[in-house]
């Protein structure tokens, strides 16, 4: 994105369809000025819910939490000129063919009962 190189450094997914299918263990960073000096910023997706850190000297120097990714960059005030999903890697047509290679269908046993939830799990691991 022009003048921000995102860095996608962990792949994880979930059914999430607001995280572009994104899961707990994502992980991205940028770099940026935090009061006019260099300073990492980390985007990750952790127990249901999108954290940004920023780090600088080797410390957080702060952290944001929210539940979306586009919510958790419009909180911190950085970089408004993007949405906060494409910071977050989840728009870039690569890091989408990552996630959809490793998108394993899943069905909660209260949802056994319930054939199109369960058929999908059926067909990628015992049909294949």
């Amino acid at each position: 994105m022009e003048k921000y190189q995102v860095f996608v450094y962990g792949i994880s997914t979930s059914l999430n369809k607001s995280w572009n299918n994104g899961g707990s263990g994502y992980k991205v960073s940028l770099n940026n000025k935090y009061f006019n000096k260099p300073a990492i910023f980390l985007s990750t997706i952790e127990n249901g819910d999108c954290v940004l850190e920023i780090y600088q000297d080797y410390k957080v120097q702060k952290r944001f939490i929210a539940d979306s990714s586009n919510e958790v960059w419009k909180i911190s005030g950085f970089i408004k000129q993007y949405e906060g999903i494409k910071l977050f890697g989840l728009k870039n047509l690569f890091t989408q063919k990552l996630i959809q290679q490793n998108l394993k269908p899943t069905c909660s046993p209260e949802n056994w009962y319930i054939f199109s939830f369960l058929k999908p799990v059926y067909d990628y691991n015992l049909k294949r």
